[in-house]
């Protein structure tokens, strides 16, 4: 029985997909046992500063949190 090339191409393509998801579920996973335990942060403060450095209109947006450290 000879091999069709459409299914030769689908079971490649979907050899590699399953090997580019692998290393993202490793994060997932290593990410939640990180955080295991620690409490959710909080939002305190919700800054917005705008700025025009060169004729460029920016607008940032800084949150800060109750952990300390812990904004962005």
């Amino acid at each position: 029985m000879p091999i069709k090339r459409r299914s030769l191409l689908k079971s490649i393509a979907g050899a590699g997909f399953v090997g580019l998801t692998a290393p993202l579920l490793r994060a997932e996973e290593r990410a939640s046992q990180a955080t295991r335990g620690t409490p959710t942060p909080r939002i305190k403060d919700i800054s917005v500063i705008e700025c025009e450095p060169a004729g460029v209109r920016l607008t940032v947006v800084k949150i800060t949190t109750d952990q300390d450290g812990l904004s962005g």
